[in-house]
């Protein structure tokens, strides 16, 4: 990695960053909230799996989904509390791989992105995801 380029993301922008994650924050709080019906994340589990139990092998893939969804929720919410929380540090904006700014055009689209466009995409080349261009 490179030394570690000083991001001066404007006060504005931060702001505008700030009210982003918090709308995305609470749309995934709400949906968590419905999805998971007020139950915590393993009281949710517990009852997905107790109610697969006596519906029988035929909705297992309905649970696998519905749990996969649940997970999901929660590891964005993570990522964006984490994003929140580096927000007004002086490495936010800065790209964990290569330490260059990571672009607002990016940052206003994935406020908790970690990478530069170039690193995530060597990283999801290495991990083999594929990309599918949209128009």
């Amino acid at each position: 990695m490179s030394s570690v380029l000083k991001v001066s993301l404007s006060a504005a922008l931060r702001a505008e960053l700030r009210e982003v994650l918090l709308a995305r924050r609470g749309a995934l709080e709400a949906e968590l909230a419905l999805h998971e019906q007020g139950e915590s994340r393993v009281q949710h589990a517990t009852t997905v799996l107790a109610e697969a139990a006596q519906e029988g092998w035929a909705h297992d893939a309905d649970r696998e989904v519905d749990l996969a969804m649940s997970d999901r929720e929660h590891v964005s919410l993570a990522e964006i509390n984490a994003a929140l929380s580096r927000l007004d540090g002086p490495d936010f904006g800065v790209c964990g791989e290569c330490g260059d700014a990571i672009a607002p055009a990016r940052l206003l689209a994935q406020p908790q992105a970690l990478r530069c466009t170039a690193c995530e995409t060597m990283l999801e080349a290495r991990q083999g995801v594929v990309v599918h261009p949209r128009l």
